[in-house]
């Protein structure tokens, strides 16, 4: 489980670390290898906590995996349940022929015959935000109204979506990560990307550096 001792501890170079390199005295990205080596310890701690859907799959949080999220967002949509009191949470990758099949099952699963309040945030594709069409945003938000559970009310979430969803460049879609201990976004941690940030992996011209 990931704490504050853990987040703040400083790196310890291990010979038979299987995920991190580290780098010798004299190099000169020594100081943002290091930091960026940190921050992949945190996302792979965290990944062993999460479950994330696959395209038209709905994964449900557990005790051993509280994390849950999803990527590869480009023309499907990302759904999110989260039941504050109980700490619970769904999430569910709709591809756009089958989102409102994707939802139904997140709400026969989520519904467990008691009152319940569930907050949630639809997350369209990287393609569907790129190219304005919101049809399928407002297809999912009329399932919602027409079609909950006289027992359980839905609620938007107050949380804004830029900030908590991430854009993976390389692919130009979008993910996202949602911790339900907390109920925090965890996307910038989970999904960190050392090619984004790390001037050794990015092309010299980006970065002020020349040609």
């Amino acid at each position: 489980m990931l704490n504050d001792e853990f987040l703040n501890n400083d790196i310890k170079i291990k010979d038979n670390n299987e995920y991190l390199q580290y780098i010798v005295e004299d190099n000169p990205y020594k100081e943002i290898d290091e930091i960026c080596a940190k921050l992949n310890r945190i996302k792979f701690a965290m990944l062993r906590e999460a479950s994330l859907a696959e395209m038209g799959c709905v994964v449900e949080s557990s005790q051993e995996r509280p994390i849950v999220g999803t990527q590869a967002l480009d023309t499907c949509y990302g759904i999110l349940f989260y039941d504050r009191i109980n700490k619970k949470g769904l999430v569910g990758h709709g591809a756009p022929s089958s989102k409102v099949a994707t939802l139904h099952e997140m709400m026969q699963r989520i519904n467990d015959g008691s009152v319940k309040i569930i907050e949630y945030m639809i997350i369209p594709g990287f393609r569907n935000v790129d190219y304005k069409n919101l049809s399928g945003l407002e297809e999912l938000l009329q399932e919602i109204r027409e079609h909950s559970p006289s027992n359980i009310r839905f609620v938007p979430m107050e949380e804004k979506l830029g900030p908590n969803v991430k854009l993976h460049k390389n692919t130009l879609t979008y993910e996202f990560a949602f911790d339900t201990r907390n109920g925090k976004f965890v996307s910038e941690e989970i999904f960190f990307d050392e090619t984004e940030v790390n001037p050794r992996y990015i092309p010299k011209s980006h970065h002020g550096m020349g040609m």
